[in-house]
């Protein structure tokens, strides 16, 4: 999936993702493709479409799911031409996790992150967490900063129904407001 990014010094570039090769390649303006290797190990998938960027295209939030005995999914903010994990956040009980380009603070210093833990109807699931999270989470230091779940009175005031598999999705980021959607999962 390409991802358009612009510093104020440089001209505008694409980012391509190769699930295949686990590499992000960006492409110039003049078709100079620079490959930055993610490194993700066997077992572990990545969707092109659940990244943020950072508006020079330097750093990219990324969600990985690491599939095995057990499911569970790590937040990381990388700066790719150093090749170097800023952040790494771990969800262990989390089956998926997911960030957008929206999902990044206008200025860049929140993230909004959603995790899906398990289907509300799984018997087997540990219904000590919530069905779904979506957590803000500082970029400069991976505090968590507000976490909102499926079982908050705002969410089920505001329609969307505890024990119906969902995800976040953000829409918008601008000061102390994100906007997201709730979208039926799976």
């Amino acid at each position: 999936i390409p991802v358009l990014s612009q510093s104020e010094s440089a001209d505008w570039s694409a980012y391509v993702y190769s699930q295949a090769q686990q590499t992000l390649v960006r492409v110039t303006v003049d078709g100079e493709q620079t490959p930055y290797p993610l490194n993700l190990g066997a077992s572990v998938a990545l969707q092109g479409r659940h990244m943020a960027f950072w508006p020079d295209g330097d750093r990219v939030a990324f969600c990985a799911v690491h599939y095995g005995a057990t499911t569970s999914s790590t937040l990381t903010i990388r700066d790719l031409p150093g090749g170097e994990d800023l952040i790494s956040v771990p969800f262990e009980n989390a089956s998926d996790c997911r960030v957008t380009q929206a999902s990044l603070s206008d200025d860049q210093s929140r993230l909004a992150v959603a995790l899906f833990n398990h289907f509300p109807t799984d018997p087997e699931a540990d219904t000590s967490l919530p069905s779904w999270q979506y957590i803000v989470i500082d970029t400069a230091s991976g505090e968590i900063l507000h976490t909102l779940d499926a079982d908050d009175a705002p969410v089920t005031e505001a329609g969307i129904a505890p024990k119906r598999a969902t995800i976040a999705e953000a829409f918008a980021f601008s000061g102390d407001l994100l906007t997201f959607y709730a979208i039926p999962y799976a």
